[in-house]
């Protein structure tokens, strides 16, 4: 770097040659393989980008080095160094939650998912990951090496122009590879908006993109909070308080049941040559076809599935006692869980995943599909234990959560037969030409995991098999869960088998909340106040009853959820209804209509009435005869 002793034409060419080449990386760094809308023009484009962001600084740098020489060298050292490493970490934030890394969404990411998910990365993808981004800096931090020798050769030259006359040249090339953009800036937008990661006016939020959350245009604004909703939610949280069962519906023999959450869990899986047992048992039993999870991460699936509830109730005091829990051991069960995971306050589910609330309670921590393998055996013991004679013993449910199918997708040697698949080098995010071998190898980890699942289905046992949520492979231009309401984030299998019971499939969009009221009557047992529980009973719903209602299902990062109702099975209409929820306000404000990625389409629907009639029902305000 520039020192102070320098002569004023020397840290002059140092400054113009280190912002000449930082623009220079930027394009050869974003541009090898890229197209746009005038083809080779392209990387010229994103030269005239990086020089409208890198050049401007130099000018300031240059005028500040007649009275401040080292400030202008730090400053232009970091617009310089900063612009190259701000365009490599933007892209691995776009490529993994949509979302530029100069965002309020990327900030959310890194204080709300916790960097104990690194201790579940593989070595290789640690050292995978390590030798980009050291390339990157080394690359960047280069420049001011590069710069000043430059600069040296530079002062023995007499062909050269000065420094400001270089700078001058540069400009004006910019300037002329920018016109065939500018002259078309509309085509130009739309290419920079679908490819936005190489364009730095996108990375720095000058041009719009493709983005989620909030950026999403929102076109309802009405604003629904009832008068009476304070005291609705005061007397919502003091009738779930004192829900019980009636203890006269109980028949006896109870029998066992097994509730099995798949972690990650796609409704593609459920295929015989993926998961040819629990391909089985979906034909002997109800297969919930369209169906959500109360959310796109764990803690909202799980809270959802635990409640019978929306996963909007997460945030009131019903979250540290799980309704499932309680009235099943009112109803004389005994209550196992049983889990190859072990973070549950990282992510706010220990009050209602904790051993105070399961009689057994084993969460070891995350070990892959050896973790699941002693997880189901663990299991398995629950279940098969003798209490004495059978009259003795009590009915008993095993909670089984498997945890293979979460990145990084592990799986039994023998179940690698989906090839090309990835190894345990991948990285996170991946691009779309990896993509295949990507799901190759979650496919992989789902054929293991189907082996476990069988292992504990018994044709006298109430068996449930669901994920906690689904998974995005970018189909959504995400990767993973928790960041986007999309079809592939937010639905997930569902699978009931009750003993002499018909086989059955549901088309009609289904949720978790539909699990607790449906396990109770299949069981024989009532509650004191069935509309205390959001979902349906499946067994004995009826079509309309399914295709009429709206039920929500959240997003992880935000107070956003997403609306289903008539409309998502219909292809012409919306996939579901954006809305904004508060459950200690009791406020909700639609936002927009989206298709099945999470982007803003179109719709006719009246989105405030959708809303407002929704959380009238989850508030139990009765607006008119036909509200539930």
């Amino acid at each position: 770097m520039a020192q102070d002793h320098k002569s004023a034409p020397e840290l002059d060419r140092f400054l113009v040659a280190l912002g000449i080449l930082a623009a220079l990386l930027i394009t050869a760094g974003v541009s090898a393989g890229s197209s746009g809308p005038k083809g080779w023009l392209d990387p010229g484009w994103v030269f005239a980008q990086s020089a409208l962001l890198v050049f401007p600084m130099v000018i300031v740098a240059l005028a500040a080095a007649t009275w401040a020489r080292r400030l202008a060298v730090y400053a232009s050292f970091t617009a310089s160094v900063g612009l190259p490493v701000l365009m490599m970490v933007d892209r691995f934030s776009h490529g993994w939650i949509g979302e530029r890394f100069l965002s309020a969404a990327t900030l959310r990411v890194v204080t709300e998912i916790p960097f104990t998910l690194l201790g579940e990365a593989s070595v290789g993808m640690f050292l995978g990951f390590a030798v980009l981004v050291f390339a990157v800096i080394a690359a960047a931090f280069s420049l001011p090496w590069a710069a000043k020798r430059i600069a040296r050769r530079w002062a023995n030259s007499h062909r050269i122009p000065g420094p400001h006359g270089v700078l001058g040249g540069a400009i004006a090339l910019a300037v002329a590879l920018a016109v065939p953009s500018l002259r078309d800036f509309g085509e130009a937008k739309q290419a920079m908006a679908e490819n936005s990661t190489r364009h730095p006016l996108c990375v720095v939020g000058l041009v719009p993109h493709r983005s989620v959350g909030k950026d999403i245009p929102v076109v309802a604004s009405k604003v629904t909070e009832f008068t009476d909703r304070l005291g609705a939610l005061t007397a919502r949280d003091h009738h779930q308080r004192r829900l019980a069962i009636v203890d006269e519906t109980r028949s006896m023999p109870l029998p066992d049941i097994v509730i099995v959450v798949v972690e990650s869990f796609r409704h593609e899986l459920v295929d015989p040559d993926v998961m040819p047992n629990l391909s089985r048992l979906a034909e002997s039993g109800i297969h919930c076809r369209n169906h959500f999870s109360g959310g796109n991460a764990t803690n909202h699936g799980l809270f959802t599935l635990l409640n019978g509830l929306d996963a909007v109730w997460h945030d009131r005091p019903i979250r540290y006692s799980p309704l499932m829990n309680r009235l099943l051991r009112s109803a004389g069960y005994e209550i196992g869980f049983f889990a190859s995971h072990d973070r549950w306050r990282n992510f706010y589910m220990d009050g209602y995943i904790n051993d105070e609330h399961f009689d057994e309670f084993v969460a070891a921590p995350p070990n892959g599909i050896a973790g699941d393998r002693k997880a189901t055996e663990r299991a398995l013991a629950f279940l098969n234990r003798s209490n004495g004679s059978d009259s003795e013993r009590q009915p008993r449910l095993a909670l089984l959560y498997l945890y293979a199918t979460h990145a990084i997708y592990d799986s039994y040697a023998e179940d690698r037969v989906f090839l090309p698949a990835a190894d345990d080098r991948m990285l996170f995010p991946y691009t779309p030409s990896a993509r295949s071998g990507v799901w190759n190898r979650y496919r992989n980890s789902a054929r293991s995991v189907d082996r476990l699942i069988n292992a504990v289905v018994d044709q006298n046992r109430i068996i449930i098999v669901a994920g906690d949520h689904g998974e995005a492979f970018l189909e959504d231009g995400t990767i993973g869960h928790g960041i986007r309401l999309s079809k592939v984030q937010n639905m997930t299998p569902a699978i009931i088998y009750v003993p002499k019971l018909d086989a059955r499939t549901i088309e009609a969009p289904t949720y978790h909340a539909d699990l607790l009221p449906t396990l109770l009557s299949a069981i024989g047992v009532q509650t004191t106040d069935s509309t205390l529980l959001d979902g349906l009973d499946l067994l004995t719903a009826n079509d309309l009853e399914l295709t009429s209602r709206v039920f929500s299902t959240r997003n992880y990062l935000d107070r956003d959820v997403a609306l289903v109702g008539p409309w998502t099975n219909m292809s012409d209409q919306p996939f579901a209804v954006r809305a904004s929820v508060s459950m200690r306000d009791g406020v909700a404000k639609p936002l927009n209509a989206i298709d099945t990625s999470g982007d803003l389409q179109p719709t006719q629907i009246d989105l405030d009435q959708v809303t407002q009639r929704w959380f009238a029902r989850l508030l139990g305000i009765r607006r008119d005869a036909s509200d539930r």
